[in-house]
């Protein structure tokens, strides 16, 4: 879960009981996945594209995906 600049000045409680709920929610769905055979992999709006596309390319890179590529077509290395 991304860290928030600043926690929430109204309503806190609730705030913080909904967001331990959403992590534990995603924790239980990441579970599931898993468990079928899934890599979960979260990619929130704050990150840059250049991030996000490293990020799933080496996660496909650990599963000798055949499109685990980098830009100009060489495949990555381990």
């Amino acid at each position: 879960m991304p860290e928030a600049s600043a926690p929430p000045k109204h309503n806190s409680e609730w705030w913080r009981r909904k967001l331990e709920g959403n992590v534990r929610r995603d924790e239980e769905t990441d579970a599931h996945l898993v468990h079928l055979g899934w890599l979960p992999l979260r990619i929130w709006e704050h990150e840059g594209v250049d991030d996000a596309v490293g990020r799933v390319t080496a996660a496909l890179a650990t599963r000798d995906h055949p499109r685990a590529l980098r830009l100009g077509g060489q495949r990555m290395a381990k």
